[in-house]
């Protein structure tokens, strides 16, 4: 293989490599809004405190998400006479190549749920 050819090749990784590391907290962020939105609706029927221990073992499961919740971001908050819950998680994130920090981002995400009685 020539040396240009090897050049590409290199190119075309540090492309995809830094593709990757610029769409890894947009991604992360998607994750934690769907989980998000499920925990609001879990909450609507479960207690805050249950609630709160059941998003973070979801997120435990995520595997690599659990590095972005740095002490207690997220908030429950209850209505239990109306039976809905809204969830804020604020959390910070940033884009580092090559151990280089290009751009740090601070994510509020925000979802509201209401138990819906099937009535048929």
């Amino acid at each position: 293989m020539s040396f240009s050819g090897i050049m590409k090749i290199a190119v075309v990784a540090l492309i995809l490599y830094a593709g990757w590391e610029i769409a890894s907290p947009f991604i992360d962020k998607y994750v934690l809004t769907k989980e998000v939105e499920n925990i609001a609706q879990y909450a609507t029927i479960n207690s805050q405190e249950r609630s709160e221990k059941e998003f973070y073992s979801r997120i435990k499961n995520k595997g690599g998400l659990q590095k972005l919740l740095v002490g207690k971001p997220v908030v429950i908050e209850k209505d239990d006479y109306n039976k809905t819950a809204r969830v804020i998680l604020k959390y910070n994130d940033s884009i580092k190549i090559f151990g280089f920090l290009i751009k740090e981002y601070e994510f509020l995400i925000e979802a509201n749920a209401a138990k819906v009685d099937k009535k048929f």
